[in-house]
């Protein structure tokens, strides 16, 4: 083997083998970044242990004022959403109400259109004057 022959294949190899070894820390870096994940999000913050005997009572802090305004706030909408349904179910049954008048009115229309003959025009009302007679007709028939 010549040295320029020597040197094309070892090049050749240094460049094959480079692509094997940059594809080979990329997945190791991606598998290390991954279990690094993995290990954070299971735990992300340590919990602190717990000091306080059980049998120890806490005081009752007093009530946040803004808690409060805010029941309040709500009892208020409360009471007004009442009225409004009150409001609502009186003229749903006002329109109830009105519309079985309507109905009523159009089935009594309707009954009245049909007790009243209609016009029609296949029988006429007066009697016609007698015609003329008519001349015999004659058929002749070639054979």
């Amino acid at each position: 083997m010549t040295t320029a022959a020597a040197t094309t294949t070892v090049a050749a190899m240094t460049t094959d083998t480079a692509s094997v070894v940059r594809a080979w820390i990329l997945a190791l870096s991606v598998s290390a970044m991954v279990g690094i994940w993995l290990v954070l999000a299971r735990t992300p913050f340590p919990t602190p242990a717990r000091t306080e005997p059980a049998a120890q009572v806490t005081p009752v802090a007093a009530p946040d004022p803004r808690i409060a305004a805010l029941q309040r706030r709500e009892a208020a909408l409360r009471l007004r959403a009442a009225a409004v349904q009150r409001r609502y179910d009186a003229r749903w049954a006002a329109y109830r109400e009105a519309l079985g008048q309507r109905q009523a009115q159009i089935r009594v229309a309707a009954q009245q259109a049909v007790a009243v003959p209609a016009f029609t025009t296949s029988t006429p009302s007066y009697t016609p004057a007698p015609s003329a007679p008519s001349a015999p007709s004659t058929s002749t028939r070639s054979s």
